[in-house]
């Protein structure tokens, strides 16, 4: 039994030495493909690559076992980006590290210890809703767009959400025309608390005669009149 137990280590030790000499590009290849076969999308497979791939070629890294904490946080510091931007590289690279150790070709993430930037009162952009004269404007200059930014505003849903959508979930002929959201589309922001359907409502009061106009006008292909 000893001598399964130290073969079975041996092998283990063996492999991290084998994974720890392998070229990080090898190991981020095959990190995109599992991310792929899991059904990742491509923007989000490819905003992984890069950045990985940019991270450690500026920061020196050409084997797993360069990538450390003290080499991030150097990194990190000469950037002039938000630190937004940081701690999103650091939550990529961190991913792709604890892939590695799920898989056993490392036996800790190095990153792992690396605090995130504290970004609270420091954006450089402050998000905010728009308010109805600038997204007046903002539908006025949107062309073909104007109708699925219309569709958005009303229901709250995202665009993924939308593009998912069939034309048997547009509800329009109902005092109260609603859009459903499928189970297995639905990370909508706004869903009726409780509705069993799962329904995303779209604006009531004066606002959504014009929504039902505006998603009347996109089934016909059409554009939204003021």
């Amino acid at each position: 039994h000893h001598r399964v137990v130290e073969a079975a280590r041996q092998r283990g030790v063996q492999h991290h030495v084998q994974a720890a000499q392998a070229g990080i590009e090898s190991h981020l290849a095959d990190y995109t493909a599992d991310l792929t076969a899991q059904g990742c999308s491509k923007k989000h497979v490819a905003l992984s690559r890069n950045r990985v791939r940019r991270l450690c070629a500026e920061c020196g890294w050409k084997l797993v076992r360069d990538v450390s904490a003290d080499g991030f946080s150097r990194w990190s510091a000469a950037k002039t980006f938000a630190l937004k931007t940081s701690n999103e590289y650091l939550g990529l690279a961190s991913a792709f590290m604890n892939w590695l150790v799920r898989n056993g070709r490392v036996s800790a993430n190095p990153l792992s210890c690396v605090v995130r930037a504290d970004t609270r009162g420091k954006e450089t952009r402050v998000r905010r809703a728009l308010s109805d004269e600038e997204f007046g404007r903002l539908l006025a200059h949107a062309g073909r767009r104007r109708l699925f930014y219309a569709l958005a505003a009303y229901t709250g849903l995202r665009r993924g959400e939308i593009k998912a959508l069939l034309w048997s979930d547009l509800h329009l002929d109902t005092p109260q025309p609603f859009v459903t959201v499928r189970a297995s589309t639905s990370l909508a922001i706004w869903i009726a608390q409780g509705a069993p359907s799962r329904q995303a409502r779209l604006f009531m009061g004066r606002q959504w005669l014009h929504a039902k106009r505006a998603i009347v006008n996109l089934k016909k292909g059409q554009m939204v009149g003021k």
